[in-house]
């Protein structure tokens, strides 16, 4: 499944509470965190970073049966730091490890491999938060691994019926124009869509009290329905910042976004714009007349003043 959607709009926030279900059900989400990686060793190295704390979420789920069939998957254990009280699951992070540094091989597919070895046990599922990076990564000997890592799991997915391995893969892409080649992939991906929130009064003020009406009115009025702006402006409130600083922060950081969005016409951004008629609520933008020739020339269709 592919997870896409706006800036801030609550994508990486619906992969962690699917990490969260899957734990609940004795599964084991393993996270890659590819978003704000350097080099493709820092994707492996978060991979057994967050595993540490994955199995020790979800051995608390397991019986003492299951802790040491999880701790038998690997072939040929070798001796495991104790990294956990239970020695199970440390032969368990053993395979995760090994699963993982496959990555940085010649044979990166065998990363499925490895890690479908624990369907045997509990349910693994693959969660990729920032994948628009992996494709820029490089190795610390200068090679474009990352793009080497996508191209050979795509082709294993496209193959994936030649397999007895299942394991569901969750990746959150930021630029959203992945979706237009959805035909082509859709027979191996499916989309999922975060946007604005729905109802937005009644899911500030009367569902979870968060803002009285009155603040719930302001920031509704500055900023829609966009979550990501809403939970920052919550959080900042809970440290002693008021209503208007917080919300000034959050506008200063958009515009910031804003206007580097706007430097490259090939971002996302103006896909939105054109197929909107050129009708898209600016929540973003405090002075939307320094930038009315730049959107001008990105817009192909609609009545430009609808923008204003």
């Amino acid at each position: 499944m592919v997870v896409t959607g706006p800036y801030k709009s609550g994508k990486s926030r619906l992969l962690d509470v699917i990490a969260s279900e899957i734990i609940k059900e004795k599964g084991f989400p393993i996270k890659i965190y590819c978003e704000n990686a350097n080099t493709v060793e820092d994707v492996v190295n978060s991979i057994k970073v967050d595993a540490i704390k994955s199995l020790s979420s979800v051995g608390k789920h397991l019986s003492e049966f299951e802790k040491r069939s999880i701790g038998s998957l690997k072939v040929i254990p070798k001796p495991q730091k104790a990294l956990f009280y239970d020695v199970s699951l440390s032969r368990a992070y053993g395979l995760v490890e090994e699963a993982a540094d496959f990555l940085l091989s010649d044979t990166p597919e065998k990363f499925l491999d490895l890690v479908s070895r624990f369907n045997q046990v509990i349910k693994p599922c693959i969660l990729v938060y920032g994948l628009d990076n992996l494709l820029r990564l490089k190795d610390n000997n200068g090679t474009k691994a990352g793009s080497m890592i996508f191209n050979s799991t795509y082709h294993r997915l496209i193959e994936r019926e030649q397999y007895s391995e299942f394991v569901p893969i969750i990746v959150e892409v930021q630029n959203s124009l992945h979706y237009l080649n959805a035909k082509k992939m859709s027979s191996i991906f499916d989309f999922a869509f975060t946007s604005k929130i729905e109802n937005t009064m009644e899911q500030l003020n009367v569902y979870n009290k968060l803002f009285t009406v009155q603040e719930a009115n302001y920031l509704i009025k500055r900023f829609g329905g966009h979550g990501g702006s809403l939970a920052s402006i919550f959080e900042d409130m809970q440290t002693s910042y008021t209503i208007n600083e917080a919300s000034d922060m959050v506008l200063q950081k958009l515009n910031e976004q804003l206007k580097d969005k706007m430097t490259n016409p090939k971002h996302p951004v103006w896909y939105q714009i054109c197929v909107s008629n050129g009708k898209v609520p600016w929540y973003n933008i405090t002075n939307i007349k320094n930038n009315k020739k730049i959107i001008y020339k990105m817009l192909k269709t609609g009545d430009r003043k609808s923008v204003v």
